[in-house]
C-alpha cells in the first residue's frame, strides 16, 4: 500500500471512530440513568461495575500483551506470509492464554466471588470458565481488524456491550420489570457474552476474505518482549482501577459502589479528550524522532500540553461547581453525595498531563518510565486506600487515588523532563496555575455544599478569565484548534 494511501485510511478511520465515540457520548450516562432509576439504592450500578471489573480482569491476565501488539507488528511486515504466519502465531498465544485462564479458574473456583464480592451460583461459575476463551478470542479478532486498519468496525464493535447493556436496563425500565434488581450478575455476565460473540462473528466474517491462513506460527523479533512489557503495563493499569472498587464492595458494601460509579463517570468526561487523542500524539511524536526534528517536539509538546491543561481545566471547574445538579440527574442518593464528584474531579485534573507525558516517553521508547509511574501509583494508592477507608470511608478512597495520580504524575513529569538536555520538556505555567484554580473551585463548592446556579455560573467565568490571563494563554492557542490546509512540501506541519 502506498504512503498516500496509508494516510488516507488513517485519517478516514479516525473520522469514523471519532463520530462514532461522539455519537455514542451520551449513552453510557442514558445506561447509568436507567440504572438509578430503576434501583435508586445503587446495588444494580455497583454490580455492573465490578463485572466490568471481572470482565477487565479477565482481559488483563489472561490476554497476552493486551490489543497493542497486533497493530504495533502487523502492518510493519511487507511479506504476507510473515503477516499470515504473525497472527496463527498470536493466535496461538491467546488460545494458550485461555487455557491458563480456564485452569486458573478450574483450581480456584471462587476467584469470581473474590472479584464480584457477591456469592454466586456454581452455574454462573461454570459459565464464566466457558465465557473465558471466547471474551479473549473477541479481543484478539477486534485487535486483528485495528491492525488491518478497519478503525470504525473495531470502534464500533467495541461499543457493542454498552449497547446491548443500555438496551436491557432500557426495556427492564419501561416495562417495570425486578428482573435486573433479582439477578443482575446473570444479566449483566449475559450481555458480556452476547457482546463477545456478536463482536466474533462479525469480525470472522470480515477477517476471513482478508486473511490467508498459516499453521506456522512466527513472531518478529522484539514482539515477545514488547508483549511482556505490555502485558506488564495492562496489569499495572488493571491494579490501579481496581483498588477503589474492591475496597469500596468489601468495606462498605455494593450499594455505595454504586453511587462512587455513577459519579464516577461524570468524572471521567474530564480526561476522555486527551486519551482520545492518545495514539494521534504517539504517532505524530514518533514521526517527528525518525526524521530527527525534536526541535518540532518540543515546539509540539509546548503547545499540546497547554492546549490539553486548558481542557482539563475547563471541565474540572465546571463540574465542580454545578457538582449537587450533576449528580442529582442520577437520583437523590447521588445527590446527597455531590461531595465525592468535587474530590473525583480534583484528582482527576492533578494527572492532567499523563496521556502526553506517557505517550512521549512511548514515543522515545521509554516504556520503562511509564511502568515505574503506573507501578509509583498502585503502590501509594494502594497503601492510603487501606490507612484511610475505614475512617473516612468513601472520601478516604477517593483522597488516595488523588494522591496515587499526584504519584504518578510526578513521576512522568521527572521522566519527560530527563528526555533531553537542550531543550528540556516541562510543564507550562498553565500546569501549575490551574491546580491552584480548580483547588480553589473545590473549597468553595465543598464548604458550602454546592453552590446556587448563579453564583457557580459566575464563579466559573472569574476561573475561567484567570486562567487564561495568567496561564499564558494566547490568541496563538485558538487558532491552532482550527483545521489547516495540508501542507504542500512534503513538510510536517
Amino acid at each position: 500500500m502506498k504512503p498516500e494511501a496509508i494516510t488516507l485510511r488513517a485519517r478516514h478511520g479516525a473520522f469514523w471512530s471519532l463520530t462514532i465515540a461522539a455519537v455514542f457520548f451520551p449513552v453510557p450516562y442514558v445506561r447509568n440513568w436507567f440504572f438509578s432509576s430503576i434501583d435508586p439504592v445503587g446495588t444494580v450500578a455497583g454490580t455492573y461495575f465490578m463485572v466490568l471489573l471481572l470482565l477487565q480482569a479477565v482481559q488483563s491476565f489472561f490476554f497476552p500483551g493486551g490489543r497493542n501488539v497486533l497493530p504495533t507488528f502487523l502492518p510493519k511486515l511487507t511479506d504476507d506470509r510473515d503477516r499470515a504466519r504473525l497472527i496463527s502465531g498470536y493466535f496461538y498465544l491467546v488460545l494458550a492464554g485461555s487455557g491458563v485462564g480456564m485452569l486458573v479458574l478450574t483450581a480456584w473456583p471462587d476467584l469470581p466471588e473474590f472479584v464480584l464480592q457477591k456469592e454466586i451460583d456454581a452455574d454462573v461459575r461454570s459459565a464464566v470458565r466457558l465465557i473465558l476463551p471466547i471474551i479473549l478470542l473477541s479481543s484478539f479478532a477486534t485487535s486483528l481488524l485495528m491492525s488491518k486498519m478497519a478503525f470504525a468496525l473495531a470502534t464500533f464493535l467495541l461499543r457493542s456491550q454498552l449497547m446491548i447493556i443500555t438496551a436491557i436496563a432500557g426495556v427492564m425500565y419501561v416495562t417495570g420489570s425486578q428482573a435486573l434488581q433479582e439477578a443482575p450478575v446473570v444479566w449483566f455476565g449475559g450481555a458480556v457474552a452476547a457482546a463477545a460473540i456478536i463482536n466474533l462473528v462479525i469480525a470472522a466474517f470480515v477477517l476471513v476474505r482478508q486473511i490467508t491462513p498459516s499453521v506456522r506460527g512466527f513472531l518478529p523479533a522484539g514482539c515477545l518482549r514488547f508483549a511482556g512489557l505490555a502485558h506488564l503495563d495492562t496489569l499495572m493499569v488493571f491494579g490501579y482501577g481496581a483498588i477503589d472498587r474492591l475496597f469500596i464492595a468489601a468495606y462498605l458494601g455494593i450499594a455505595e459502589l454504586g453511587d462512587y460509579f455513577l459519579l464516577l463517570t461524570i468524572a471521567q468526561v474530564i480526561p476522555r479528550a486527551a486519551q482520545e487523542l492518545g495514539h494521534l500524539i504517539l504517532t505524530t511524536f514518533s514521526k517527528l524522532l525518525g526524521v530527527r526534528e525534536e526541535d518540532r517536539l518540543a515546539d509540539g509538546y509546548r503547545q499540546v500540553t497547554r492546549l490539553t491543561v486548558g481542557a482539563y481545566a475547563a471541565l474540572s471547574i465546571p463540574i465542580i461547581l454545578f457538582s449537587k445538579p450533576l449528580a442529582a440527574v442520577f437520583g437523590p442518593s447521588c445527590a446527597a453525595e455531590h461531595r465525592w464528584l468535587i474530590l473525583l474531579a480534583v484528582a482527576m485534573n492533578i494527572d492532567c498531563l499523563r496521556t502526553i507525558n506517557g505517550m512521549t516517553l512511548m514515543a522515545y521508547e521509554r516504556m520503562r518510565a511509564v511502568l515505574v509511574s503506573k507501578f509509583a501509583q498502585n503502590l501509594v494508592q494502594l497503601a492510603l486506600t487501606a490507612a484511610l477507608i475505614s475512617r473516612f470511608e468513601v472520601v478516604g478512597v477517593i483522597v488516595a487515588l488523588g494522591v496515587g495520580h499526584a504519584a504518578r504524575a510526578l513521576s512522568l513529569i521527572w521522566s519527560v523532563r530527563c528526555l533531553k538536555a537542550d531543550r528540556r520538556l516541562l510543564p507550562p505555567r498553565a500546569f501549575y496555575v490551574s491546580q491552584v484554580l480548580v483547588l480553589i473551585a473545590a473549597v468553595v463548592a465543598y464548604r458550602v455544599d454546592g453552590t446556587g446556579t448563579p453564583a457557580a455560573l459566575a464563579l466559573t467565568v472569574a476561573l475561567g478569565l484567570l486562567l487564561w490571563f495568567t496561564g499564558g494563554f494566547g490568541k496563538d492557542d485558538l487558532r491552532v484548534l482550527l483545521p489547516r490546509r495540508k501542507p504542500t512540501d512534503g513538510g510536517t506541519s
